[in-house]
Parts: C-alpha cells; structure tokens; sequence
C-alpha cells in the first residue's frame, strides 16, 4: 500500500476580511497525497486551486481543520524544515534571471546549506541527479533569463528534485507551454513520481491530460470537492457539469471535452 504524506481533515480555506468575517472559498475537503502517486488538482478559475496549494505547502489561508504532514501539523514546522518535505515549483517570474541553470540549481540545497557556499558530496549527488532526470545537460551554462517558457518549467522542476523532498507542489506548471511540451512535462512529472517515490500535486487547466496521465485527480467546484482515479470520477459524472458553458459537452467514453 502506497504510504500517505499529506493529508487535509475537514480543511476549510478562505480569508479572514476582519476580526469577525471569514470568506471561506472551500470547505470539508479531505484529500490526501501517497508516495508515488502524480495526483492533478482541477477546477475552474476562481474556484481555490491555487488557495489550496498554498495551504498545503505553508499553512496559509487554513481557517478551520488542519493540514498533516506525516501527521503532524503543517503549522508545528519552521520554514526550513517544510522545505525540506515539501518543494514548490510556482508559475511566477523568478528574480534570479542573471543566474546560470546550475546556480539556480545549488539553490535548491539551501534547506541543507543554510545558504554556505560549500556544498557538499551529497549536495552535489543531488544536483546532478536532477540535471540527469530532466534532461538539461545542454542547458547548464545558460542564464535562467535566456531560456524558454518551456525550458525555465524544466529547470525549476530540476531545482525542485534537487531539493529531495517526497512532495513536489507545483501551481499551473503548463500555462505558456505548447501542446508538445505540455505532453513531455506531464510524462516528467508521472516518471518521477513512480521512479523516485516522490507525492507530486499539480494545478492545471489541461483537463484532457491530467484526465490521460494522472493518478489521481483532486476536483473543486462550488461547495463541492472529491479525490479519486479519473475512471471513479467520471463513472460518478463529476465532469459532466464541469463548466457552467452548455456549448461543452464531457464524452465519458472519449474521456474528454468536446465543443458541440
């Protein structure tokens, strides 16, 4: 049986507007995330995924229920110790554009390093493992500034192995990419997390793939949340209403959206 990491209990996520008024965008959710397991969290725009990343990797935004990291809560570990758990591969412009791919890379051990500037053998093992599991030998020298929009996903994904953590959180890891690069970083993201017995949770509007090449799949809607394989899901017709559009129409037996 496939070893849970992360799980929520009865979490509700929102902001607190005052000292008396909550706006809660989702609440009751129980989800888990197993070792091994590429699990794909979707929903419409607007409807929390991004909400719900954060409160899974810092602990921000809970206000009711809890987040357990080996069951412990996320709020009982310092900034440090969640990274060296949870890494995060995030969709916004990074500030560290004059860096080489490898100094982004030896960033990725500062949970070990403590910002030293000697690095270590393992340190090392770490950095070069991740340069070999994605494939950027070719990319090393370059400047994070020069790369490609598809390029700079591999890289942080890199940046995030190199960290060894058993999680990787990634928010909208496909926005800007093309449908061939879409296709490679899903096959990335699946063969790391059976290879390398990594939990990986990605955010996406790519309902098709994520339908395709998920192990799991996490859906928010209004006032509704469910966890499970994507066959579970659409044999309970979770994606037959998806989008609020009566010009969408989900073909269960295609297994995909289609334009009527």
């Amino acid at each position: 049986m496939q070893k849970t990491i992360l799980k929520t209990t009865d979490l509700a996520i929102g902001y607190q507007t005052n000292k008396a008024t909550e706006r809660i965008i989702q609440e009751k959710v129980n989800i888990q995330l197993k070792i091994g397991t590429l699990t794909a969290l979707l929903g419409v725009n607007g409807i929390g995924k991004s909400t719900l990343l954060k409160a899974l990797y810092s602990g921000n935004h809970i206000l009711k229920g809890n987040v357990l990291l080996e069951e412990k809560s996320i709020s009982k570990y310092s900034t440090q110790e969640r990274a060296k758990y949870i890494s995060i591969v995030l969709t916004e412009k990074i500030p560290y554009s004059n860096l080489s791919v490898k100094e982004l890379l030896k960033i990725g051990r500062t949970p070990y390093t403590n910002w030293s500037i000697h690095l270590t053998s393992e340190d090392w093992f770490w950095i070069d493992k991740a340069i070999t599991l994605t494939n950027i030998e070719d990319l090393i020298s370059y400047k994070v500034s020069q790369l490609s929009d598809g390029q700079l996903q591999r890289i942080l994904i890199a940046r995030a192995i190199a960290q060894n953590t058993p999680v990787i959180i990634l928010d909208e890891p496909t926005n800007h990419l093309d449908l061939n690069h879409k296709v490679s970083l899903f096959k990335l993201l699946k063969k790391l997390a059976e290879e390398e017995d990594k939990a990986i949770l990605f955010s996406s509007h790519d309902m098709d793939l994520s339908l395709q090449l998920s192990d799991e799949i996490i859906v928010l809607k209004s006032n509704f949340n469910i966890q499970g394989t994507s066959d579970t899901l659409i044999k309970k017709g979770v994606f037959d209403y998806f989008f609020n559009d009566n010009n969408l129409f989900f073909d269960r037996d295609q297994r995909r959206f289609i334009v009527k």
